[in-house]
């Protein structure tokens, strides 16, 4: 008996717990908080990684040398192409092209 007593006490659904309006308005307060604290921690990360990328970017460019600043992608990638795989590429074989290019351009 006292064996159905305890299983029936088991299987018996306790009642829903109720909140009043002065817990659920604390609950919304609580997760209204998070969530804007979560969304201010987002936009901190997105910046954060806009920063990065923008460091990233203008060392990209502070790489780049004066001489190819003016040169077009067209003749750049044509220049590389011309370059025979038994000679290695090289930024002076690439520059010496470039004039090359150039002093034939002029004429």
């Amino acid at each position: 008996m006292s064996t159905r007593n305890s299983e029936s006490k088991k299987n018996s659904k306790q009642p829903q717990r109720t909140f009043t309006h002065h817990q659920k308005q604390r609950l919304l307060l609580r997760f209204s908080k998070e969530a804007e604290e979560r969304s201010r921690e987002f936009d901190r990360k997105v910046e954060h990684e806009i920063s990065i990328l923008r460091m990233r970017f203008n060392n990209r460019l502070n790489k780049i040398l004066r001489k190819l600043w003016d040169e077009r992608l067209e003749t750049l990638l044509s220049v590389e192409r011309e370059i025979t795989p038994q000679k290695k590429l090289t930024l002076f074989e690439v520059l010496k092209q470039l004039d090359s290019v150039k002093k034939l351009n002029k004429k």
